[in-house]
């Protein structure tokens, strides 16, 4: 599950991906977009690529690995690449809700009862007296009880 609190650690491992690119590449990337991760990120976590191996081996946050497909999505990718990547997310969220659906049974419903609608429901008001009738109620039940 992607983390919000490990965006600053993940864009500290996108920085440094990021500058293993081709310099043609690394241009393609919105400077804002550099700028955001550079000013966002957590100085106090270090990060070192392992250049013996490949980038999916690479020991990364699943939110490094969001941000580096939305780097490609929106930077690097062509059609067909963005069309793979968007079939994969959707295949994924549906693995994802079908997990969902065998951890979260929704079957806990099953033996429940239908309510019975024979059964007359009114809703009754209750109308609380105003402080002052009920002051004055008193009054002239004492006045009442003197005259008496």
């Amino acid at each position: 599950m992607v983390e919000t609190k490990n965006f600053p650690k993940a864009y500290v491992e996108v920085d440094e991906i990021l500058k293993c690119l081709p310099q043609n590449e690394y241009e393609m990337i919105e400077n804002n977009f550099i700028n955001m991760i550079r000013t966002k990120k957590d100085n106090n976590y270090t990060f070192e690529i392992d250049y013996s191996k490949e980038l999916e081996d690479q020991n990364i946050l699943k939110e490094t690995k969001t941000i580096l497909a939305y780097v490609f999505l929106n930077y690097l990718g062509s059609e067909e690449e963005n069309k793979i990547i968007k079939q994969k997310f959707k295949e994924d969220i549906i693995h994802a809700e079908e997990e969902k659906k065998k951890i979260y049974s929704t079957e806990v419903f099953k033996d429940r009862k239908e309510p019975n609608t024979n059964i007359r429901q009114e809703i009754i008001v209750y109308k609380e007296k105003n402080i002052l009738k009920k002051f004055i109620k008193r009054i002239l039940n004492i006045l009442k009880k003197e005259k008496k």
